[in-house]
């Protein structure tokens, strides 16, 4: 698909891709959702049902002089097909294209497990007693983290976006929650703006709880911006246990 939109797409022109993950109605998969769009020659309309059958060309193609077999679309529908997704189109001619196809993944339940396994045992129940909100919108990242916090020895309470945050913490009593955990590229409101907002409120503990930040943005700019916002302490993804084990006993004076 990416071979297509850069062969169908002059040199002036843009070809964007995306991936995302979709929550499934069935237990323990996820859908991944890819998206390859471009603005180069398109399709027609009534030419696009018909794409995806072997050898077949639409006409601008043939008139632009672009090789090819009529066989890519046909062999990606039926590799796509064979592992249970689908793809569709929407195109139109001067203006472009756009493939969608999604995929249905089982989660790796022992790839979860294995990870709790190597944590070291001097990390089992250090923080015993204590709560913490965790906040992190994407499912996978989330269950991972949950079981490390807990066998940190954390209770943990989640939120999925910077709002849902925002709300859990301003209506909890006093001293209920003792950290926070914060993810940064979130929808809805990100952990930059969430951070501020908590740490604007009108909590008692607004200026004093902890707060970490765990995310892939880990240049020294988004580190200063996270510290900048009100955040204590930066933990980059993929999560070293030992690094949020050090980041949590600093922020909370453990040693």
């Amino acid at each position: 698909l990416l071979n297509n939109a850069i062969k169908f797409t002059p040199f002036s022109g843009t070809i964007e891709f995306e991936v995302s993950q979709l929550n499934s109605l069935r237990k323990g998969f996820f859908i991944y959702r890819f998206v390859v769009k471009d603005n180069g020659i398109g399709i027609a309309e009534q030419k696009i049902d018909s794409i995806f059958e072997p050898f077949t060309r639409v006409s601008n193609a043939v008139v632009s002089g672009i090789e090819g077999t009529g066989l890519g679309l046909s062999i990606c529908k039926n590799y796509i097909a064979s592992l249970g997704g689908t793809i569709t189109c929407k195109s139109e001619v001067g203006k472009g294209s756009e493939f969608t196809f999604e995929i249905p993944c089982e989660e790796d339940v022992n790839y979860t497990l294995n990870i709790v396994k190597d944590v070291k045992k001097e990390v089992d129940a250090t923080f015993k007693g204590m709560r913490a909100l965790l906040v992190e919108d994407n499912k996978v990242n989330r269950k991972i983290a949950i079981l490390l916090l807990e066998k940190m020895g954390f209770e943990v309470e989640t939120a999925v976006d910077g709002q849902d945050a925002i709300a859990k913490f301003v209506s909890s009593p006093p001293s209920y929650f003792d950290i926070i955990y914060m993810d940064i590229q979130m929808p809805i409101l990100n952990g930059y703006d969430a951070t501020t907002a908590i740490r604007h409120s009108s909590h008692i503990a607004s200026t004093t709880i902890p707060i970490i930040a765990m995310t892939a943005n880990v240049f020294v700019d988004d580190i200063e911006r996270s510290r900048k916002c009100g955040m204590n302490a930066h933990v980059g993804k993929p999560i070293s246990v030992e690094e949020l084990f050090d980041a949590t006993k600093k922020v909370l004076n453990r040693g």
